[in-house]
Formats: structure tokens, sequence, C-alpha cells
């Protein structure tokens, strides 16, 4: 569902400052950011080349039961199709893969069911690259990993998040993945707790005490 009041004059604004700071990467979720990034992204052509993220909605994380429907590649193609009329692109340039661990609990064959989907995705120049995504911990991830069809992961990864560092970075390492982290201030809790200890961060100096 697109709803109204996306993609207006301050998003507008943002994708503008974006381009002055050499910003080359676009992640898009729900369908009415992947609207207005379309729209945006057509109305002010970047001045280089730009990558673009979206993830099949309805299909991701705990949205269905054991992420069967981005295992059957009729759903899982005609969902990157919507997707990319959304974002008004011929061809994805990342498609985001968020399954969770019971997926591969229920079917051991899940791995190998996607990772041949992705294969058929890019052969049809669907999309490029295919990222690994969940929220069901270390275990998952390095499942994905050493399944070895993905090109790159979206992790959370913070001062207060870096449990990435003990396996699963070094085997994203290994296996040639590239690496997206988010949340890397928490939606902004980072700030909050920074105040509650009297930590602020000054662009000049960095993390400063104050009294």
């Amino acid at each position: 569902m697109v709803l109204e009041g996306y993609g207006l004059e301050q998003r507008q604004a943002l994708i503008r400052y974006c381009y002055t700071q050499g910003i080359n990467f676009f992640d898009a979720t729900m369908d009415s950011e992947k609207d207005s990034v379309g729209r945006n992204l057509q109305a002010l052509p970047p001045p280089y080349e730009v990558y673009v993220q979206t993830r099949p909605e309805g299909l991701v994380y705990g949205r269905d039961p054991y992420n069967r429907k981005m295992a059957h590649y009729a759903t899982l193609k005609a969902e990157v199709q919507r997707g990319l009329g959304l974002l008004r692109r011929e061809r994805l340039d990342f498609l985001n893969l968020a399954f969770m661990r019971p997926a591969l609990e229920h079917d051991p064959d899940y791995l190998a069911k996607l990772g041949d989907n992705v294969a058929r995705l890019k052969a049809e120049g669907l999309i490029r690259f295919a990222c690994l995504d969940t929220f069901s911990g270390e275990w998952t991830y390095l499942q994905g990993i050493a399944a070895g069809f993905f090109d790159a992961m979206f992790i959370n990864f913070n001062l207060a998040n870096d449990g990435a560092l003990r396996a699963v970075f070094p085997a994203a390492q290994e296996a040639g993945i590239a690496i997206f982290v988010r949340e890397c201030f928490m939606k902004g809790e980072l700030f909050h707790m920074g105040d509650e200890v009297g930590l602020n961060w000054n662009p000049a100096q960095g993390l400063v005490l104050t009294e």
C-alpha cells in the first residue's frame, strides 16, 4: 500500500544533501518508501551511479510462516517485479532476503531453494546482488554465509551490539561477502544513553564528557 505524504520537499532535500556527500546506497523497505525513492530518483537524477536495496515485502522476517513464499520462485519473482514497478527501475541492485531460523529448521533444503531462486533472478536480469539478513542470530547468519550464494549481508552493529565481530564478520570476510551495518546508533538510543552519563558528541572533538 502506497501512502500519501512520502517523497515530498523534506525527503527531496535529504536526497540532494546525500548527493553532496557522495552517498550512493539507498535502502527502501515498505511500499511507500519504494515509491518515493523511485519518484525522487527520477525527478532528481543522481550525478553518479547509485545502488538501491529493497526486500520482498510480506515475505521476510516473521511475516510469512517459515518464509516459505521466498522459496517459491514464481511468488518471489512476482514480488521483485512489483517492487521494481514501485521503484521505477528495470533491475534491482540488492535484493534483501531476510529469513528466520525456523525456515532452515523446517526445511533442510531451504537455502538450496533460495540459492536457486537467486540464480534465476540474476539470469533474468531482475537483480544484481542478493543480500543476507535475519534477526535470528549468529547461527542463522553463518548458515547463510556458508550457503555460498549471497553477495552481501545486512546486520545490526553498534557499540552496544558488537557480537558479529566474534564469528559472523570473519566468516563473511573469508567468503568475500560485503557487509552493510545498520542501527549504528540504535535508532538514537545511544544518544539518550550518552546524555544519562554526561557524554555528548562534538563534531570537532568527538565524544566529550560534560559536567
